[in-house]
């Protein structure tokens, strides 16, 4: 179930416009500030909900193709990246993130730097994956 739309939520018209309410009217409608220009009164059945623009995180810039995935329990790893952020003028505490670029994956394995390491999302899937391998039989030489 939805919640209803209330004052201040971002809303998208039928022709894509983005814009946010700025209150009801008393026939039914909605006062819509829109960001292009202008405001416009338009009936509630005529607006959705959209998620709010300004918060908005761009794509990771360098992500290779192949997400990588846990050996063990095949999660999807977590993705390191460095965060450019600018303060947006007006509030002092509100940072908006407006670039990110890959650095790593997020996980436990081989340090070493080689390509084919076995790559875990946490050292607990580290640990039974490696009693997992020791059940079957295999044994690491040195």
């Amino acid at each position: 179930m939805t919640r209803p739309l209330s004052d201040h939520d971002w809303v998208k018209d039928q022709a894509g416009e983005i814009g946010r309410v700025q209150h009801f009217t008393h026939d039914g409608g909605v006062e819509v500030w829109f960001i292009a220009g202008g405001t416009r009164t338009l009936p509630v059945h005529d607006v959705t909900r959209v998620a709010d623009p300004t918060k908005a995180r761009p794509p990771i810039g360098g992500m290779p193709d192949e997400h990588r995935r846990c050996t063990h329990c095949n999660k999807k790893l977590r993705v390191v990246t460095t965060d450019e952020r600018e303060l947006i003028p007006g509030q002092k505490l509100y940072q908006r993130i407006t670039k990110r670029t890959f650095l790593r994956w997020s996980a436990y394995g081989d340090q070493r730097g080689g390509f084919n390491e076995a790559l875990f999302c946490t050292l607990t899937c580290a640990f039974h994956f490696a009693q997992a391998c020791y059940r079957s039989g295999m044994r690491i030489k040195r």
